[in-house]
């Protein structure tokens, strides 16, 4: 899933979050801090389809599954929140991060770094996918999200990469 970000509690069905191509997706989202930047991109992320029973249950709350579409269309026309209080009322700007940490014992923060994660053992070229996943556009923020031990395990893999191939030099020589 898309790591989530503190003003994301303002995420409103239609507005923002529209069902396309069987999967929901941030349309026309910029990042509130940086939407004014030059060159400044929307944000392509969506939601996986693993996680998407998540948003559904939102819209569905004691519903028949049968009526996911209609009030998908509905969530839309009318833009309900994303989030809302169990209570009914508006979620706080810090609520979703609040959420996670109660659940996870750690902010939403935490969902950026295990991207960066993941996707710096593949590769050079997908760590910088990973920078747009996390919608970062600078390296500071990709080398400070990068945990310890994934730049210890690519480290070790280029090692025994580099070993293979010193050992295949030695035998041929």
């Amino acid at each position: 899933m898309t790591p989530l970000r503190r003003e994301w509690h303002e995420l409103r069905f239609g507005g923002d979050l529209v069902w396309s191509d069987d999967r929901y997706r941030l349309r026309d989202y910029k990042l509130r801090k940086t939407r004014h930047r030059n060159g400044r991109e929307t944000y392509p992320g969506s939601i996986h389809p693993s996680v998407q029973h998540f948003v559904d249950a939102r819209l569905l709350q004691d519903d028949d599954p049968k009526y996911l579409n209609t009030l998908r269309a509905k969530a839309e026309a009318e833009e309900w929140p994303l989030f809302e209080h169990p209570d009914g009322g508006k979620v706080s700007e810090n609520y979703v991060s609040q959420v996670w940490s109660a659940e996870f014992g750690t902010g939403a923060h935490i969902c950026r770094s295990v991207v960066y994660d993941i996707v710096f053992a593949i590769s050079e070229d997908a760590t910088r996918a990973g920078m747009l996943l996390n919608d970062h556009t600078s390296r500071q923020a990709r080398v400070k999200y990068t945990g310890d031990q994934a730049k210890a395990a690519a480290m070790a893999a280029a090692s025994a990469e580099l070993d293979g191939i010193m050992e295949a030099f030695v035998d041929d020589g």
